[in-house]
């Protein structure tokens, strides 16, 4: 087994260039297959490549997950990501569900204490895209690329969603797993194993061949990559 480049969490100067390695490896499949839509509605193949280049960079576990979730539009206006329970326990493919989203998460083990669950999003950029889509006002100003942070860090909806788009108590932020959407998730990795491995090992040699790049004119300094402990109660910030 090949030693790992760092241990999780990923350091804050990692990060963007972790995203940037997912983000361009996945457009460039999508563009060779011919997509019309790109990238922006592919949160499955976000999350599963993801996960899989970040075990493989830190040697710690992080999966796919997949479920509802709820966007801020900005303007008191939400996005819900909240398919119907039958349609998800009918289906036998992903292609039949629509309204599912799909993220990565990793537990940290602490020091006499419970797990913490770190949670990554790549798919942050395209919340606009989402918006539009479905007819909904994007104003929000605070566009960001990806999220990643501990789950237990990050704000909670606002109460009224809950009951407003059905999406239950068990929440990681603003996203809730489903163990039907989980089960379609599992199924569409398994069949496509093999194009994610070959995806995730193009997106560790962008990563590094970015990194080199930093290095080279000290944008990063090797002090900057090494990882936060866990444990220590360190902001992940987002991006």
């Amino acid at each position: 087994m090949a030693k790992p480049f760092t241990r999780a969490p990923v350091p804050l100067a990692l990060r963007p260039l972790v995203d940037e390695a997912v983000h361009s490896v996945l457009e460039g499949a999508v563009l060779q297959a011919g997509l019309s839509n790109g990238s922006a509605f592919r949160c499955a193949d976000y999350a599963i490549l993801g996960a899989r280049v970040l075990g493989k960079l830190t040697g710690h576990g992080y999966i796919a997950v997949a479920g509802k979730a709820i966007v801020d539009c900005g303007g008191s206006q939400f996005l819900a990501f909240t398919p119907p329970r039958m349609a998800r326990r009918r289906a036998v493919t992903f292609s039949e569900v629509l309204g599912y989203h799909c993220w990565i998460e990793s537990l940290h083990p602490m020091p006499g204490g419970k797990p913490r669950l770190e949670i990554v999003d790549f798919t942050v950029r395209h919340d606009w895209a989402a918006a539009k889509a479905l007819g909904v006002p994007f104003t929000r100003d605070n566009v960001k690329l990806y999220l990643w942070d501990w789950s237990d860090a990050l704000k909670e909806p606002p109460p009224q969603l809950h009951e407003r788009f059905g999406t239950g108590r068990e929440a990681s932020g603003w996203m809730w797993a489903d163990a039907y959407s989980i089960r379609l998730l599992r199924k569409y990795e398994t069949e496509y194993a093999a194009v994610f491995e070959r995806l995730a090992s193009l997106a560790i040699i962008s990563f590094c061949d970015s990194l080199k790049d930093k290095l080279a004119d000290k944008s990063i300094l090797p002090a900057s990559i090494r990882p936060a402990d866990p444990a220590s109660g360190s902001e992940m910030e987002d991006v």
